[in-house]
């Protein structure tokens, strides 16, 4: 196929064919042209405008029968590309060396640098002259980073130069761990902290994907462990948040500081623990003088957001090595145990109880942990909680309604409640008594000797009224005519 290509054509064309089998999208008729009119094999090598086709269409003549003008619409508009005619023909193609992967990246990456080097103009000149422009940058390190034997791009490539999706070379090789390339780069004197593109600098990169050779390669040419990415995250941050154990022991080893938090105050700690990577918070408990406790800027613990999690293993190891307090509360005055039950956690609930969290609390807007089991429906949380919790199963004062039972505007919005009762038959005045949430709370705490002086809040059972009903529900609610037979409310069809 490609052997009946012009000869004055051919090596355009081999080019151009290139492109299209390992392009991440086809490239647009106006790209194609650009990519003809650059020459990276002969002298005078370079782009030439002159070297543009007088008629777009005339890039057909150059990969004759192997290659269609095809349209296709790009967002509002529609555009002409470039593609192959058949699969076929990729297949073909993909069978002879010069369209590897690796050959294929080499002359991809130098038709880009080279056509960025002879492009000249301001930064709107260029998007509206030259139709590559846009591409190329954003591009040319991608498939850079995919010539894995390319010392020929290097040479012709500044080091230290910036632009596309990782900021430079070094860092888009870091990414991929192509070992090879960055000892070219960092041979050649690029810039191991320069910094920029998605991940901020090199070293972070590296430790997105926990590569130890790479983040090891890094270190021996003295990358800078303290410097944060775009989000204030050290490097020994990233590692504990992904779980990189041995890149986080180098780490260590190297003096990293785990102390610094990143923009919202999480350190090292809090990310290893809310991700339920205990292994790598044993390894951060080990370090002397550590506090496990340190909040983030809500206030929040590494227990606490471990809890809500539902990391057991990483909260045993915050309450056994770290020796953490279960009680420390966050802004809004609510603890790790709060978390656990708000969340259904069981098992982290277990764990913090049998280490002592208190469980006669108020937490989260005022509501006690009950109430917050209660609104997970969560029997099993319920049980626990009640039989850990001193208070309940004491006489209730007249002057106070328990907030478990107590519904308040915020309730009328929210979909757990079910149905409330007034404490008056004439008005639905507040406090009101939430009848869905206290029956299964009445069934658990009746047998403890519970009681309420419905009397004194002028609660008599004739008085107790339907106050709305859940939408979702066909039943009503009744309460039996008696007035001690507090515990009694059910569900009649």
């Amino acid at each position: 196929m490609v052997q009946n290509t012009p000869s004055e054509y051919k090596s355009s064309a081999i080019r151009l064919l290139q492109f299209l089998v390992h392009t991440r999208r086809p490239l647009t008729l106006p790209e194609a042209v650009e990519v003809v009119a650059t020459e990276i094999n002969q002298e005078p090598r370079g782009f030439d405008v002159k070297c543009r086709l007088f008629q777009a269409a005339d890039i057909l003549q150059y990969c004759p029968n192997l290659v269609i003008i095809a349209e296709a619409t790009n967002y509002t508009e529609t555009v002409e590309e470039l593609h192959l005619a058949h699969f076929s023909v990729k297949e073909y193609l993909l069978e002879q060396a010069q369209f590897n992967l690796e050959n294929a990246s080499i002359a991809i990456s130098k038709t880009f640098l080279t056509y960025l080097t002879d492009i000249r103009g301001s930064h709107s000149t260029i998007i509206r002259d030259f139709p590559m422009a846009k591409y190329a940058a954003k591009s040319w390190m991608d498939y850079a980073v995919s010539a894995e034997t390319s010392e020929e791009i290097v040479r012709i490539t500044d080091v230290n130069a910036h632009g596309g999706v990782y900021g430079n070379a070094l860092q888009a090789a870091s990414l991929w761990g192509h070992l090879e390339i960055m000892q070219l780069l960092l041979d050649k004197g690029a810039g191991i902290n320069a910094q920029g593109g998605r991940y901020g600098n090199t070293l972070q990169a590296a430790l997105s994907n926990g590569n130890l050779e790479v983040v090891q390669l890094l270190l021996e040419n003295k990358a800078d462990i303290t410097v944060a990415d775009n989000d204030g995250c050290p490097p020994v941050y990233a590692a504990s948040f992904n779980g990189h154990v041995e890149v986080v022991k180098l780490l260590l080893e190297n003096e990293a500081d785990i102390t610094v938090a990143d923009n919202d105050g999480w350190t090292p700690v809090i990310a290893a623990s809310l991700n339920g990577h205990a292994e790598v918070v044993t390894l951060l408990l080990a370090v002397p003088h550590i506090d496990a406790s340190k909040p983030d800027d809500l206030g929040r613990t590494a227990l606490f957001l471990a809890s809500r999690h539902g990391q057991y293993q990483a909260a045993r190891v915050l309450l056994s090595e770290g020796r953490v307090n279960p009680d420390v509360r966050d802004w809004m005055g609510s603890t790790a145990l709060f978390a656990a039950v708000a969340n259904g956690h069981l098992h982290v609930a277990k764990l913090l109880i049998a280490s002592g969290a208190a469980v006669e609390m108020q937490a989260g807007v005022g509501r006690s942990l009950i109430w917050w089991a209660l609104r997970a429906d969560n029997t099993e949380l319920i049980q626990l909680l009640v039989e850990h919790d001193e208070t309940v199963g004491t006489w209730i004062p007249a002057d106070h309604i328990p907030n478990d039972l107590v519904s308040t505007p915020f309730d009328h919005e929210a979909p757990w409640c079910d149905a409330c009762v007034s404490t008056a038959s004439t008005a639905p005045l507040e406090p009101e008594i939430c009848l869905s949430q206290s029956i299964m709370y009445f069934q658990l705490i009746l047998p403890r000797g519970f009681s309420l002086d419905f009397a004194a809040h002028s609660l008599n059972m004739t008085n107790l009224v339907t106050h709305r009903q859940h939408p979702d529900s066909r039943q009503d609610v009744v309460a039996v005519q008696k007035p001690h037979e507090v515990g009694k409310f059910f569900y009649a069809a």
